[in-house]
């Protein structure tokens, strides 16, 4: 059993997870869940040691937050024994609706343990593992090494964390004091940033994208769409980095905002992003994922070299002031309005990672458990084998999936032409000078426009037609004089 106590404070990103869970306690969407299943043999007692290190030597993973004089902290617990059950044993569930809720349940961030553990032996012999960790642990932009660390804790016995939990005790308290005076001496210039950068941002909401009565569905079901631009198209988005300090990142989000701009009219938005403050190694140091913004900014006569020379001068702002750095909930309160943190544009990887115990074979990483983090819609983007590739979510109670499959077609064409322009060095290009349809899609709209040609019974009469409608709808009202009406 560990003897020494540690009680660490709480990072600021750390603290706005727990008051955001605090609103909510219910809330689990946030979960980062490992899911894979997979043939060949496990041995389920050295599985479970292997979890139960890993927790013993992941000092966050086996603590819980508690308030001491207004203040937040870590709070380590004993050690487990090597016996302790961490590894659950699930049925072969026939109700998923059950098997959501047992895998899904919210973490009690001051009592639970912060990960949970399902094996589950399906009917054809296969296996399926599920471990389910709190959002506060780790983040989904650095939970990679997760994977290959715990194989490590299966395939070898003898594996121990190289970081021991005095030193990411250390780690922990250096990277908080670090952060901390960075917020405390840069105060007044984050706060004067932020105030600047937001101060006349409007809402371009989701008008274009019908959103339907909330009384038409009360709960929320999310689709996922998904698209790549080919090898080819990644090598010349590429270019953009050395002329115009453009990352493919960067540029995804310059041709959604252009996109934004053209369909809703609004000249002053914002896309919000998800940002690392700092990087984990083979380590857990808690979620150190912070919110930010960017601002656009468009008038009648903005041209593409306006929107390039406003991204380079926000990056450099942004660096000197360490302005992303500044909590999610400390940003909002220079914003003009509550709702302009509404559509998400991120850069991610879409796992297929998994965990390589020894002695397994065909696996396949499930995703039916991910969970969508979004009220309405959010884009993410990830570069892998060479492709650049995205990711629509959104909510299909309340946007139309035609009108989203419109709005993706929107975008690849306009990621295009902007791509052309910017690699001719045509910057001098008005942004309202983009037309949004290709000429497929533009001969489609106006074909269907001008399509007006309505076939009709040619031997008809009109006192026939007048008695088919009085058959069908007798009761309807045919004539109105007055206060008198006659069906």
């Amino acid at each position: 059993m560990m003897k020494q106590e540690f009680l660490l404070k709480l990072t600021p990103y750390q603290e706005v997870f727990y008051d955001n869970w605090k609103l909510d306690p219910l809330k689990s969407d946030l979960h980062i869940i490992l899911d894979q299943t997979f043939s060949g043999v496990i041995d389920i007692e050295r599985l479970n040691k292997s979890l139960v290190r890993f927790v013993n030597h992941n000092l966050l993973v086996n603590s819980n937050i508690v308030s001491v004089d207004g203040e937040l902290f870590w709070k380590s617990k004993l050690q487990l024994s090597d016996t302790t059950p961490l590894l659950v044993s699930l049925p072969n569930y026939t109700d998923y609706e059950e098997f959501l809720k047992l895998v899904l349940k919210p973490f009690d961030l001051e009592n639970d343990l912060l990960s949970r553990f399902y094996i589950i032996k399906r009917d054809d012999g296969k296996y399926r593992i599920i471990y389910v960790f709190s959002s506060i642990l780790i983040d989904r932009l650095t939970d990679n090494f997760l994977h290959s660390e715990l194989s490590k804790y299966y395939n070898d016995s003898s594996y121990d964390n190289p970081v021991s939990l005095s030193e990411q005790a250390y780690l922990l308290n250096e990277m908080n004091k670090e952060v901390r005076t960075i917020l405390n001496n840069g105060k007044d210039v984050i706060a004067d940033f932020w105030k600047r950068h937001l101060a006349s941002i409007e809402n371009p909401g989701f008008k274009f994208l019908e959103v339907y009565n909330k009384s038409v569905s009360d709960s929320s079901s999310f689709n996922e769409i998904n698209f790549e631009f080919s090898k080819e198209i990644l090598s010349r988005t590429n270019l953009l980095t050395e002329t115009y300090k453009l990352t493919p990142y960067a540029y995804g989000q310059l041709v959604l905002a252009i996109l934004l701009h053209r369909i809703s009219e609004v000249n002053h938005l914002i896309v919000n992003y998800p940002v690392s403050i700092k990087k984990q190694q083979n380590y857990i140091l808690g979620s150190h994922v912070n919110t930010t913004v960017k601002g656009y900014y468009f008038s009648s006569d903005c041209r593409l070299k306006d929107l390039i020379n406003q991204n380079i001068d926000y990056l450099k702002s942004l660096w000197n002031t360490k302005a992303d750095y500044l909590p999610v909930s400390d940003l909002m309160k220079y914003a003009p309005r509550p709702d302009i943190l509404e559509f998400n544009f991120s850069q991610t990887s879409f796992k297929d990672l998994f965990i390589d115990y020894h002695g397994i074979a065909d696996v396949t990483v499930n995703d039916e458990l991910s969970l969508n983090t979004v009220d309405m819609i959010s884009m993410e983007q990830e570069v892998k084998n060479e492709i650049l590739r995205f990711k629509i979510i959104y909510n299909s109670s309340q946007l139309n999936p035609e009108l989203i499959t419109n709005f993706i077609e929107l975008y690849k064409n306009l990621f295009i032409c902007i791509l052309d322009d910017l690699l001719n060095n045509k910057t001098n290009r008005l942004i309202s000078g983009y037309h949004l349809l290709n000429y497929e899609m533009h001969h489609q709209v106006i074909s269907s426009l001008n399509d007006t040609i309505k076939y009709y019974d040619r031997e008809a009469t009109l006192h026939g037609l007048f008695e088919e409608q009085a058959f069908w709808t007798p009761e309807h009202t045919a004539l109105v004089s007055g206060d008198i009406r006659l069906s």
